[in-house]
């Protein structure tokens, strides 16, 4: 029975569910829920900041044993698959953001952080950190361009019931991984990438921008832009998309 863990405040509920999978037996699809995340993690030495009590702050865990580490990138694919079809069932315009982020509109919605412990043969396990905003309506000026579905919908929402829909939702696709079906996610995922097939500007590491056309993301989770008429491959990290 995959169960769903509420804890009223911790630094990460990432860090929780890494500690938890090392000295409990959770079954796959386990999720552990932070009311009150104090040092929320976001991609590369960002934070994620979040008031209490107010948004979903959760990891989910999974033994993605079948996946070896060179695909491992459709863990985030299939993750922001479920996410994307929880606020696009609330709100219009969802979108989803490479590397890892959700958008209504050019506005942030929701993230997406994943941790894996490694063994020799590949993955043990995966912690799949998704952070929504829910009901927040204030953000702090840190934060560039945020939403929440409260203030995309002038409602209130029960959290609880968000992330029973969403463990729903994942375990839906994650199925998909476990069948093999790559084209099957790739195709669905490349449907709401957001600027697909658009002009972009980029900023590389060396601080110089540059534009091109986003055409995908590849199986190995590198954004592909053509660049005069060339196909240029990033890795995450490599290069920021300019909004």
């Amino acid at each position: 029975m995959s169960e769903i863990y509420y804890i009223e405040e911790a630094d990460s509920s990432n860090n929780i569910a890494l500690l938890w999978i090392e000295t409990k037996q959770l079954p796959e699809f386990s999720i552990v829920w932070v009311g009150n995340q104090t040092q929320g993690k976001g991609q590369g030495n960002r934070k994620w900041i979040t008031n209490p009590n107010e948004n979903i702050t959760m990891s989910a865990i999974v033994y993605p044993v079948f996946l070896s580490f060179e695909w491992s990138f459709y863990l985030s694919k299939v993750s922001a698959l479920a996410t994307h079809e929880l606020i696009s069932s609330i709100c219009q315009h969802v979108t989803i953001k490479w590397p890892n982020d959700i958008y209504v509109g050019r506005n942030k919605i929701a993230g997406i952080l994943i941790e894996n412990k490694l063994h020799s043969q590949g993955i043990k396990a995966s912690i799949i950190g998704v952070g929504i905003n829910v009901n927040q309506k204030q953000f702090s000026a840190e934060i560039p361009n945020p939403t929440s579905l409260s203030l995309e919908t002038k409602k209130h929402y029960e959290l609880i019931n968000l992330i029973k829909q969403w463990q729903r939702l994942f375990q839906k696709y994650y199925q998909w991984l476990i069948q093999g079906k790559y084209n099957h996610i790739d195709m669905a995922y490349h449907k709401h990438l957001f600027l697909k097939d658009s002009e972009v500007k980029l900023r590389l590491k060396c601080k110089q921008t540059v534009s091109g056309v986003l055409k995908q993301v590849n199986k190995k989770g590198e954004l592909e832009v053509s660049i005069n008429n060339q196909i240029n491959t990033f890795a995450i990290g490599d290069v920021e998309l300019i909004l």
